[in-house]
């Protein structure tokens, strides 16, 4: 049996021992690493840069002067566009589209197969009734570049899913 003093004793060393852990690991986690400052701006340069290394990648601007990049991954046309700019800079969020003629209209029940199943990209249909899938992104409060770049491998892996699951063929 172990004496009462020692067990308090240990009891306490515990509790200690658990706050110091509760107190340290969560501000650590809340600091971001210098080597990896935090980004609050979705630099077209930067993000054209990332989606080459999936494909190919063109700046070019929207029909508003915004920022827009135009590729393709995997022989699949897409778009990225920039928004919450101002005058055509400073954008914090972006979002990536493509849509896929198939030769006929993609079936509601296929577009909605999707969105049931997949978390990240979402399907609608278009007025022509092609597939569409497009995704969002912030950059309010600042991501890293190794954030971005995941979200760029979701978008690229999304859209390849994504053709294959309405049938979309070159």
């Amino acid at each position: 049996m172990m004496p009462r003093t020692l067990f308090k004793s240990l009891a306490a060393l515990a509790v200690l021992t658990t706050a110091s852990l509760t107190a340290t690991v969560p501000a650590a986690a809340n600091n971001a690493e210098p080597d990896r400052p935090l980004i609050n701006e979705a630099a077209p340069e930067m993000i054209r840069e990332l989606a080459r290394g999936y494909g190919t990648a063109q700046a070019t601007k929207d029909n508003v002067g915004d920022p827009m990049i135009k590729g393709k991954a995997n022989s699949l046309a897409y778009s990225i566009f920039f928004y919450d700019c101002q005058k055509g800079a400073n954008c914090t969020s972006v979002q990536f589209q493509a849509a896929f003629d198939i030769g006929k209209k993609v079936k509601i029940e296929i577009i909605n197969d999707w969105n049931i199943k997949k978390r990240f990209a979402k399907a609608e249909r278009n007025d022509k009734g092609n597939g569409v899938l497009r995704m969002d992104y912030s950059l309010n409060g600042g991501a890293t570049r190794e954030h971005i770049d995941n979200a760029m491998d979701m978008w690229f892996m999304q859209l390849k899913d994504f053709a294959a699951h309405i049938g979309f063929r070159e």
